[in-house]
């Protein structure tokens, strides 16, 4: 069964609308007049004809049709005087051209621009549930990102497409273009455009410049919390630009309660918590390359965060030497240590003088086999096999 793009099927409804419209109103008057309208009306066919052409694979009836109704202005124009005298025929044709279109089935071209890939899960269970709708086209396209230097200045481009599950199709950024594509929905993770002092997603892709190109954008959090929002995410940017928000809860939603954006936010639920659940009820196997260290033990997740450390990284990283001493000397417990994704290129950003020692406490870590470095892209399969937690 043939399907387009419901943009597409209500682009040309509107057209041939138009078409109609001007067999009434503009086939009488000045010979110029007529003739530029006539013109207009044919160029206006051969567009439609062509898209359709493009879009679906059994389209001749329409096209001639289309083709059929280009002879007839050419001949309305040959006596300009009398063209309106062809607006019946002009008419009936569009009629049946729209005829044709109306039964044709439509679809909408879902994209999801995740930058990190240890974010993905924040997206996921969104784009399992849309690829499994038939009236959905669903598109993966990570998107570049910059690491900022200790100026705060763009120091490297890092693109992340090929750490992507093996399940999850990727199309590659320099190959979907938004000004021809003009997705009908984007989804995006990432809230703060050029104000991330950490990593900056390439300029091509702020949010900004996103809704220009899609009928809705979608802000999904790559985070949850205990309910709350944070004051520093009350007024990003995203905030501006966006359609709507997926809220993980309605109490989450009612801490911002007289924003402007408070609307827009749609208290269903997080992909990250969909996919722990999924994750805990169906996969709880150790990695074979962790075996050696967790087998046989309790399982400990250490789980460090951004905003503890910059609060008091002194303290922060007195902390962690502590608990990898503690540690090291439990041989009935294994610890999986986590870091934020972006700990590392954080400290080196925001805390330089800080970064000799949080690289030492890693070789620690590492040479001395006090647990597993968790560097994977996937947090919920660690939770999954935790039985404590500290963070």
């Amino acid at each position: 069964m043939q399907k387009i793009r419901r943009r597409l099927k209500l682009e040309i409804e509107a057209v041939f609308q138009v078409l109609l419209n001007t067999h009434h109103e503009k086939l009488t008057g000045p010979r110029e007049v007529v003739i530029s309208t006539l013109e207009e009306c044919q160029q206006a066919a051969l567009v439609v004809g062509n898209k359709l052409e493009a879009v679906l694979s059994d389209h001749a009836e329409m096209v001639s049709i289309l083709e059929e109704y280009c002879e007839e202005l050419y001949q309305a124009a040959l006596e300009p005087d009398r063209a309106g005298h062809h607006g019946e025929r002009l008419d009936s044709l569009i009629q049946a051209a729209s005829g044709l279109l109306e039964p044709i089935e439509t679809y909408l071209q879902i994209v999801f621009m995740p930058y990190k890939a240890s974010m993905w899960d924040s997206l996921e269970s969104i784009y399992l549930a849309a690829r499994e709708d038939s009236e959905c086209e669903c598109l993966v396209v990570p998107i570049p990102y910059y690491n900022m230097d200790q100026n705060r200045k763009r120091a490297e481009l890092v693109y992340e497409g090929n750490e992507f599950p093996e399940n999850i199709p990727i199309t590659d950024y320099r190959e979907y273009h938004l000004e021809s594509a003009l997705p009908d929905v984007i989804y995006i993770h990432n809230p703060y455009d050029e104000y991330n002092v950490v990593t900056n997603v390439h300029p091509d892709y702020f949010s900004g410049r996103l809704k220009k190109y899609t009928g809705c954008l979608v802000y999904v959090p790559y985070y949850v919390t205990a309910g709350f929002f944070s004051e520093g995410h009350r007024n990003l940017s995203v905030y501006r630009n966006m359609d709507y928000m997926i809220a993980q809860s309605e109490h989450f939603k009612e801490e911002a309660k007289g924003q402007p954006y408070y609307d827009k936010m749609l208290p269903l639920g997080s992909p990250k918590l969909d996919r722990v659940i999924r994750i805990c009820r169906d996969n709880r196997s150790l990695p074979e390359q962790w075996k050696a260290q967790l087998a046989g033990r309790k399982i400990v997740m250490l789980n460090t965060s951004i905003n503890t450390m910059l609060r008091d990284t002194e303290a922060y990283l007195d902390k962690l030497d502590y608990l990898f001493r503690y540690f090291q000397t439990r041989k009935d417990v294994g610890l999986i240590w986590r870091p934020h994704p972006l700990l590392s290129s954080t400290i080196t950003s925001l805390r330089p003088a800080y970064g000799k020692r949080y690289r030492e406490l890693v070789e620690y870590f590492r040479t001395n086999q006090v647990g597993v470095l968790d560097e994977t892209p996937d947090l919920t399969a660690t939770i999954a096999i935790s039985d404590a937690y500290i963070g």
